[in-house]
């Protein structure tokens, strides 16, 4: 947080050059990457107009450490990249076993890094990293995992089948609820339950898209159409949910003239949403601090980082951004698909082959609903359309243990697979 703003975006720019200047083969890399900068550079244009802006000088330190956590990432995975024929020699000469004992390993350290925060830190997390964004992926991958071995072994006797149901099917569902139980005891916070309802979703979607019979998605249909009536019921008859924490988050959400005190933070970012109007209130070319006012906003580097965006920017750059958003899903979307062709569908008669490829294909297709959760939860309270919850916009919020631990490794992954899909 130190650094001068200068050397870490020095740093980070020549980092992401660094991968900008590989020969891809596949389109959906260059794509992906060409989509990260863009990301990565509006928001940290918004993390430095926050910091040239804001009364507080310290706040500088949001860009810093953000570009600073960024160019480490970035560096270190293009070292890695250099050796990759390497990696791949170690990765495929891995057996079953092994991995087996990685899965294991990887959920006890998630555990243990969640029991931590819960027990020695606080809703800022534990020196000022983030351990829930770790599980959220290795929650990623769990399922991944658990539904690739249960796609590959559907032939199994039903003894079989009941046999191993319990670490193929259960143990990803009851990871999610041990996630989600110790972070709404650690920050009572309910945005957990959207994120894990959007996952879910996503990876249900994945899979019934690749059966034959189009039930499951007619039920995932019935089931969205179910969530939003929902959400629109709690909007109207707020009292029926007054049991879960924080309640009167969602009071305020359907009454706002009610509570003026609470609903102080959605006012004031909608009134910056409104002062910001189509074109904002300065540009990305602009270094003039006139974001005072706006700086009042409770949370408004990291959960309400996209209403700072609106004011400054203006709704065409913000629609820009979201656009740019959902074309990263799309991108990643697609990477999904080519893994599940390439690995799965081409790769029958390779047992391991197959498996990587059910692997992948639930990997990224979570990921993508993951991501798709923050978008939704960050968008929706910043406009109202869903009461407060904590929860950050990746790359314009500063969040560095969301990048670091999250939506970096995510990307990258499935760069790199993506790419060797295109190499053999």
């Amino acid at each position: 947080a130190r650094m001068p703003a200068l050397w870490s975006l020095t740093l980070v720019w020549c980092g992401i050059g660094s991968w900008l200047l590989v020969p891809w083969r596949s389109p959906r890399s260059s794509q992906l990457l060409t989509l990260l900068t863009i990301l990565l550079g509006l928001g940290l244009m918004t993390q430095l107009q926050l910091g040239i802006g804001a009364a507080e000088s310290h706040w500088i330190s949001y860009m810093t450490k953000t570009a600073g956590l960024s160019s480490f990432f970035l560096w270190l995975l293009r070292g890695l990249y250099v050796y990759k024929s390497y990696i791949n020699r170690v990765f495929e000469g891995l057996k079953i076993g092994t991995f087996k004992v990685l899965y294991w390993l990887m959920l006890f350290i998630s555990v243990t890094a969640l029991t931590t925060q819960w027990l020695l830190g606080s809703e800022g997390g534990v020196g000022g990293m983030q351990p829930v964004e770790f599980a959220k992926l290795m929650m990623i991958f769990f399922a991944a995992y658990c539904l690739a071995r249960f796609r590959r072994h559907q032939t199994w006797a039903k003894a079989a089948w009941l046999a191993k149901i319990i670490s193929n099917a259960i143990m990803p569902v009851a990871f999610g609820f041990v996630l989600v139980a110790l972070e709404v005891a650690l920050i009572r916070d309910f945005s957990p339950l959207i994120l894990l309802a959007v996952w879910f979703f996503g990876l249900a979607f994945a899979y019934y898209s690749t059966e034959s019979s189009p039930k499951g998605l007619v039920a995932l249909f019935g089931l969205s159409l179910f969530f939003i009536v929902g959400v629109y019921f709690i909007h109207e008859h707020p009292s029926t949910v007054d049991f879960i924490a924080q309640s009167d988050r969602i009071s305020t959400w359907a009454n706002p003239e009610l509570f003026p005190h609470s609903g102080y933070q959605v006012n004031r970012a909608l009134g910056a949403i409104y002062q910001g109007g189509w074109w904002g209130k300065g540009s990305i070319f602009s270094l003039t601090p006139v974001l005072t006012d706006v700086t009042n906003i409770p949370a408004i580097q990291d959960d309400f980082a996209p209403s700072l965006f609106l004011h400054h920017f203006g709704i065409i750059v913000a629609m820009g951004l979201l656009l740019a958003q959902l074309m990263l899903l799309f991108c990643l979307s697609s990477i999904a698909v080519q893994c599940y062709r390439f690995f799965v569908l081409q790769g029958k008669g390779n047992d391991l082959k197959m498996l990587f490829g059910w692997f992948m294909l639930y990997f990224v297709s979570g990921g993508v609903a993951m991501l798709a959760g923050h978008f939704i939860i960050s968008w929706s309270t910043n406009t109202a359309l869903l009461p407060v919850m904590g929860q950050p916009v990746p790359f314009i919020s500063a969040a560095g243990s969301h990048l670091l631990f999250l939506v970096f490794p995510l990307l990258f992954i499935s760069l790199w697979v993506d790419e060797e899909t295109m190499s053999e």
